[in-house]
């Protein structure tokens, strides 16, 4: 455990003036006041580098490229997670904004398409902005008309839900398709140009319970999106809600067909698991069952099959006996969606996975439950994070584990059993990683963070985090997840210590080489992104965890092409201070580094580049498989500087600094390959 004391007092910050927009958020219609300073800096960064093997043998991943498409000043609005697809070879990812009451006055509402930059080249651009929501307050109530982009078809369909609440005159689920959602660098596509259309509804709005102030059905950010011929398939788990739109909607889990017109009648998807129908352990009831979000796949078995597969988690509110709601599944449902759709998902048969692992729904223990990305309502319903299914039939699930004195988290990997082209059961799962948990390189740990808390006043308990967020696995079995693998903490308090910052990184697993690679870290030490056309280098602020709202999710990585899409945010519980006394302002990523600071948050895309199954050479910094001249090169170019930890040239002990024992590596295993 990585347990860092630090000290708690003021520090100087640098108010940076208004300047012009950056180019992507130009000609919004109608005219929004400009965003400020960070905008102009963003489609200029990249760095390339290589993946660092932490556990396992490993292969290497080659030339892997990090972009930061989407920059905003701190104080220029709040985001909401990124995703991210193969779009015809082209990473194509959205990201969209959204306000507070507290927002500086410059803030704006956004939806934007995101890829890679082409910065090395010179071009500022792939922060398109292609929906504006504006500021304006509805009902004085200080809430904004907002967008949570949920999932993106490997066609460049793009699905979000249209927020924030039907109280507020705006609740439907809406799409942009390939002509208005603009991929980076392509024939045709300007960089910075805008796209500035309304999103195309899923329901009618003139049904009662969709649009318009004062309805009431649920509708979560939709996180599953998948192309079935000429139409799509939309999965969310809804909630009917109250009066006067009680049952517009199902209290469950449904998969919606639109073929590009809205759809007039929401209440009959065409495959459904409703609550009254949830198997449910002992001494619950299907009233208290609630079911999160669901992800869905179409199947490469190496057989012919037109179905689709659909998982989703079933949890349970109220106090007894069971508590977490969908945020905390006691077990996972897989089920087949079979060609023309079923009335009753439930009742023709499904795969439970079980968080107690006894394969039987009947039975469970409240502390060992999974962690979902949320449910129809409330904080929860915005992410899209937990688990996730690839072609393979494969799942992966973040377990909580409260029956010790610590509460561990661990990363599960599930193998499908495959009989006559169906999914018929699960192998026990495979611990990717685990908190607490030190790599085989003896240097990475996965933080087992933890606060104080005190509730009621004068009771002080220690509460524990879930440091892992995203869970995603790709088409290769290869799972992406975010990480803290640093915690920060004041200990001054007798009551017990305060968690103030951390560090995360983001973490791929290969499934084929049973390896664990660290891409990029964000946090108190930041991977340092330098800007490769003009302006300040870029430090990453923190990866969000927990059901933060804008967390690297699991729709952050590409089914197929290794791309991917990562917020980078605020610091947390810091008080804008630099506590670890580092130099560096701790709310959010930081310009210029070690220099007059302007805080930011944004969005990093990352290419994986080609992956190889050899053995990765030590001292290998190109990442092109051997260690020669040109690793020796990076090192002498950057011989007795400070580099950041996390930069591929310092590999001997993560100091931060390259020395004499990083050229040793190099000298030691030159003519690798």
């Amino acid at each position: 455990m990585t347990k860092v004391m630090v000290r708690l007092g003021a520090a100087g910050v640098l108010a940076v003036a208004g300047t012009a927009i950056g180019a992507g958020y130009s000609g919004l219609t109608p005219a929004a006041t400009a965003l400020r300073t960070a905008a102009q800096e963003a489609g200029e960064y990249q760095l390339t580098t290589a993946a660092a093997v932490v556990d396992g043998a490993g292969g290497s991943f080659n030339s892997v490229n990090i972009y930061v498409p989407w920059l905003l000043d701190s104080t220029d609005a709040l985001q909401n997670s990124a995703a991210v697809a193969n779009v015809n070879g082209v990473l194509s990812g959205a990201v969209s904004t959204f306000l507070g009451a507290g927002m500086d006055a410059n803030a704006t509402a956004l939806l934007a398409g995101l890829g890679t930059t082409d910065a090395a080249g010179g071009a500022v651009g792939s922060n398109n902005v292609f929906l504006y929501e504006g500021r304006v307050i509805q009902h004085g109530a200080g809430f904004f008309l907002s967008d949570i982009v949920g999932d993106i078809a490997d066609d460049g369909f793009a699905v979000w839900g249209a927020r924030f609440n039907s109280s507020f005159g705006q609740n439907n689920i809406e799409f942009g398709g390939p002509a208005i959602y603009p991929p980076s660098n392509t024939a045709g596509i300007v960089a910075g140009a805008t796209f500035n259309q309304n999103g195309v509804p899923m329901f009618d709005s003139s049904i009662s319970g969709i649009g318009g102030v004062g309805s009431g059905a649920f509708l979560p950010t939709p996180c599953a999106i998948i192309k079935d011929g000429a139409n799509y398939l939309v999965g969310m788990t809804t909630f009917g809600g109250t009066p006067p739109t009680a049952g517009t909607f199902l209290n469950g889990t449904g998969v919606w067909t639109y073929s590009g017109a809205p759809l007039l009648n929401p209440q009959t998807p065409t495959w459904a698991w409703d609550q009254v129908n949830t198997p449910t352990p002992a001494g619950e009831t299907n009233g208290d069952a609630r079911q999160s979000k669901p992800v869905m796949m179409t199947p490469d078995f190496g057989c012919a099959t037109t179905d689709h597969y659909i998982m989703f988690g079933v949890g349970y509110s109220g106090s007894t006996p069971f508590t977490g709601s969908a945020s905390n599944p006691l077990y996972l449902v897989v089920d087949r969606m079979p060609a023309g759709g079923a009335a009753n998902g439930f009742a023709d048969g499904h795969i439970y996975i079980d968080a107690d692992g006894d394969g039987n729904p009947a039975t469970a223990s409240n502390d060992l439950r999974f962690v979902s990305g949320g449910q129809a309502t409330g904080s929860g319903s915005f992410t899209c994070e937990g688990y996730d299914i690839n072609s393979k039939g494969q799942v992966v699930v973040t377990l909580e584990d409260r029956t010790g004195a610590i509460t561990i988290y661990s990363v599960l990997l599930y193998n499908p059993i495959i009989s006559n082209c169906e999914i018929t059961g699960y192998n026990a799962p495979i611990v990717i990683a685990e908190s607490g948990q030190t790599f085989s390189d003896g240097l990475t740990t996965i933080e087992p963070l933890y606060t104080t808390v005190e509730n009621p006043p004068l009771t002080f308990t220690t509460d524990f985090i879930n440091p892992f967020s995203g869970l995603s696995i790709d088409n290769d079995g290869r799972v992406a997840y975010t990480a803290a693998i640093e915690g920060f903490y004041d200990t001054s308090d007798p009551n017990g210590d305060r968690l103030v910052g951390s560090t995360g990184a983001l973490f791929i697993y290969d499934s084929a080489t049973d390896s664990t690679h660290k891409i990029v870290q964000g946090g108190q030490n930041g991977t340092v992104i330098p800007n490769v056309v003009s302006g300040p280098s870029l430090m990453l602020g923190r990866f969000g965890n927990d059901q933060e709202s804008d967390m690297f999710q699991s729709n952050g990585m590409s089914d197929t092409g290794g791309f991917l899409a990562v917020c980078f945010r605020n610091g947390g519980d810091t008080l804008m201070n630099d506590e670890d006394a580092d130099g560096f302002d701790d709310n959010g990523g930081v310009l210029a580094p070690g220099g007059a600071e302007q805080r930011v948050r944004g969005v990093i895309t990352v290419a994986l580049g080609a992956f190889t199954t050899t053995p990765t050479c030590a001292g290998d910094i190109t990442g092109d498989g051997m260690t020669d001249v040109d690793d020796l090169n990076q090192i002498l170019s950057a011989f007795g500087t400070s580099v950041g930890m996390g930069d591929p040239r310092d590999l001997a002990n993560n100091d931060g600094f390259v020395d004499v024992d990083d050229l040793n590596v190099v000298l030691a295993n030159f003519g690798c390959m």
